[in-house]
């Protein structure tokens, strides 16, 4: 009858012990996917910083690029303007030469 109970104790023993290296693996599991989920959401996060960054030099350059557009507007009609003056100042004077 005692050998009994020390049989059923030391089943009961290796039964928990047993539970025990599955538990520890599951856990080890768990701490693993948990250490690749915190390494993935570090890199999340550093992608959505260079994203920013990238934006926001994005818009800086939109921003140069509209102002050199402005400017080069801006010195295309000067220019246009010139011309159109140089063009009628040459007709003034071919009418003056004719005229002499």
């Amino acid at each position: 009858r005692i050998d009994e109970k020390e049989d059923l104790l030391k089943a009961q023993d290796e039964k928990h012990k047993l539970r025990n290296i599955e538990i520890e693996k599951r856990l080890k599991y768990v701490k693993e996917k948990e250490d690749d989920l915190k390494f993935s959401t570090k890199q999340y996060e550093d992608n959505c910083l260079l994203l920013e960054e990238k934006e926001k030099k994005a818009e800086e350059q939109q921003t140069k690029l509209r102002h050199l557009e402005s400017e080069l507007r801006i010195k295309t009609e000067t220019l246009n303007a010139m011309e159109i003056d140089l063009h009628q100042r040459q007709e003034l004077f071919a009418a003056l030469e004719t005229r002499s």
